[in-house]
């Protein structure tokens, strides 16, 4: 078999096999933390680290953290606290405090470590009123080696106007005050040579700070407000310009339109015009995720530009959240695993990025009854020397977790890859597509449902066209996102929502649906029909997760299965008693969508406990009140939070004995994953 456009085949073709179970991910819970109080220093509340060889949880100073940095072979720790930002450097293994700055910073910081080229200053020379700091003739050493990483550690305050240098102890080894108007933080390459800004003009500005020499660099854009210098990469050579340019339409109407163009500073052309998000990687190695309809985690080397590879993740949640190191090869994700008893815990990740295969997993076990939604990594660092990641959860700004990826119980021992080469997302290739066929072929046998594909599609469905999609990433990603879905429902169980001819659910993975009915909606991402044959519609370009869609639209088949109505919009005397008095749907979507009342939701004025109905969407129809729950009660937002509302819960827990005296429940497990809500306290 020819591969066509080629090598990505066999990669690819890895991904349609069963995945391998990670050796040694064992579900543990996050030792015992250390605390400690506002305005406490580490040493006097914090006895060394947790018990955990594998896991160990330092005490962050009181404040809000902002950052986590491994710095040579101590912690980082970046804060805001009592009106100051703060810096603090932390032994990494018992926690103990080994400098930290004074109260002096009244704005945020621009943090970057960078080459150790600069050379100690016993006294600054400079001149009261003059702005303005000489430097010792000699302070660029000899070039270091483009790929180390870097070690001293430099700060921009954007009050004083000046680049800081400090060492370990957070002396001041050097400063850098910059003349000139600049709209923003300035930057500077890792070799404290060039320094790059936007003035208040627009024009990016490039300052040879030995010489004194500006020149103007020329963005391949017209901007039409000052750009954002966002990095510098490529060892220096590299410039990153985003900003926005104003287009005119075909009939005349002005159109912003967001840019970002890679400067390639050693022959000043523009190197790539790229709606990449910031990249990550200050050599010739980088990282970026693209965000669109399709998220892709992408990597590479600037100097083998025809070279770029993708990781394709078991979990798409895993795209949310991703820290990477192209100089250490290693990358870092995250994603919220759900627990049967309707909990759940943070999964973490760690793959090397030349091989593809996951190294290290590890899940935290999350406690926090006040959290409505996940709570995940916000920033992460990691330690090549020691194998360690460190990093902090969001809505826990007081804990920092090391984890040690080298100890035993973490390393995983999966042989499969995960890397691929990079396609873009709309990509479509026959060889790949046919096997995408194989892939939804099985999930048909496994599942008792038919899928449907590409031109196997109809375009006209019940108020809306469908436009074909023939992506093999997204389709690819759809059919994964299914067997996630379905796999979470008892054994036969579509077997018994055939329609009354015998015929299997439908599912029709289409590119977007348009509406064409006097009812339908410009935003609809997924359609049930339930007349003339079931089947659901989804549309695989809606950007992020495909999962609520799936639930959704099941609900509204089990809607169709109990009450044999082809609207779905079954009612009683007891569903009405478990709305509010006098309430009354909307009974169409458009009435729906000019409803701007927020009452009785669940974000809406008053008490999330005394809630009626999950969004304003839930007032539209019965059954799409029953659908918007179960998404919901499937775990797309882990905890408990939605069904603490007795209104709610009681309708899920009417739902649930509905469904069990409509279905034929021999061999179903004692709780159903949309039954885990009521199994939580109230």
């Amino acid at each position: 078999m020819k591969c066509g456009k080629s090598f990505w085949l066999p990669w690819f073709l890895c991904f349609l096999t069963v995945s391998v179970l990670c050796v040694g991910c064992r579900a543990q819970s996050a030792p015992g933390v250390g605390k400690i109080s506002d305005g406490i220093s580490f040493e006097e509340t914090f006895g060394g680290p947790a018990e955990s060889e594998t896991m160990t949880v330092l005490p962050a100073p009181g404040g809000t953290i902002m950052g986590v940095y491994a710095w040579n072979e101590d912690l980082l720790i970046y804060y805001y606290a009592d009106g100051y930002y703060m810096l603090c450097r932390v032994d990494s293994a018992t926690g103990e405090t080994l400098g930290q700055t004074e109260p002096s910073f009244v704005r945020e910081l621009q943090i970057e470590f960078c080459q150790d080229n600069v050379t100690l200053l016993s006294e600054f020379a400079g001149h009261e009123g003059q702005n303005e700091i000489k430097i010792q003739d000699g302070i660029f050493n000899s070039e270091p080696e483009a790929e180390t990483r870097p070690s001293l550690l430099r700060i921009f305050d954007l009050e004083s106007g000046k680049f800081l240098w400090m060492d370990e102890n957070f002396n001041i080894v050097s400063e850098y005050f910059v003349d000139g108007d600049y709209v923003s933080a300035p930057r500077m390459d890792l070799n404290n040579k060039y320094l790059y800004y936007v003035n208040y003009s627009g024009q990016i500005l490039q300052k040879d700070r030995e010489t004194g020499e500006e020149k103007r660099i020329d963005p391949g854009a017209d901007f039409y407000e000052p750009p954002y210098i966002e990095g510098i990469y490529n060892n220096g050579t590299l410039l990153a310009v985003t900003g926005t340019i104003l287009e005119k339409t075909d009939n005349g109407l002005d159109n912003f339109r967001s840019v970002k163009n890679y400067v390639d500073l050693s022959g000043g052309n523009i190197y790539e015009s790229s709606s990449f998000s910031p990249v990550t990687g200050s050599g010739s190695m980088y990282y970026t995720t693209l965000y669109g309809m399709l998220d892709q985690a992408v990597f590479g080397d600037f100097s083998q530009p025809d070279m770029t590879w993708q990781f394709l993740f078991d979990d798409y949640e895993e795209y949310d959240h991703v820290f990477a190191w192209p100089q250490e090869r290693r990358l870092c994700t995250s994603y919220t695993e759900e627990t049967s008893d309707g909990k759940a815990r943070e999964v973490l990740s760690l793959y090397d990025m030349d091989s593809g295969r996951k190294v290290a997993c590890w899940p935290v076990d999350i406690e926090d009854d006040e959290a409505v939604n996940a709570v995940w990594p916000v920033f992460a660092d990691y330690r090549a020397d020691t194998g360690q990641v460190v990093f902090y959860l969001s809505s826990r700004p007081d804990e920092i977790y090391v984890w040690n990826t080298l100890n035993e119980d973490t390393i995983c021992g999966e042989g499969k890859s995960y890397r691929v080469p990079y396609i873009p997302a709309d990509t479509y290739e026959p060889q790949l597509f046919a096997q995408l066929e194989d892939y939804a072929a099985g999930l048909e046998q496994r599942f008792g449902v038919e899928i449907l594909l590409g031109d196997e599609c109809p375009v006209q469905l019940s108020g809306y066209q469908a436009e074909i999609s023939n992506s093999v990433p997204k389709i690819y990603r759809s059919l994964k996102f299914m067997e996630e879905c379905l796999s979470k429902y008892p054994d036969g169980f579509f077997e018994q929502l055939q329609d009354g001819c015998g015929g299997k659910l439908e599912f029709y993975l289409v590119k977007r649906l348009i509406p064409d009915g006097d009812d339908s909606l410009s935003s609809t991402v997924g359609l049930y029909g339930g007349r003339n044959g079931q089947y659901i519609a989804i549309s695989i370009d809606s950007p992020g997760r495909l999962q609520t869609l799936i639930y959704h639209e099941i609900s509204h088949a089990i809607d169709y299965m109990i009450s044999g109505d082809g609207d779905q919009n079954y009612t009683s005397a007891l569903w009405n008693l478990m709305n509010p008095p006098g309430f009354s749907y909307a009974w169409g979507y458009r009435e729906n969508a000019m409803d701007t009342s927020w009452n009785y939701i669940f974000n809406g004025p008053g008490s999330p406990k005394e809630a009626w109905f999950v969004d304003i969407y839930s007032k539209s129809f019965p059954t799409e009140d029953r659908a918007r729950i179960m998404e919901y009660a499937m775990g797309m937002y882990p905890g408990c939070a939605y069904f603490e509302s007795p209104h709610i819960r009681q309708k899920l827990t009417v739902m649930s004995e509905t469904i069990r005296r409509s279905f034929d429940t021999e061999g179903w497990p004692e709780t159903l994953w949309w039954e885990r809500p009521l199994n939580c306290s109230e």
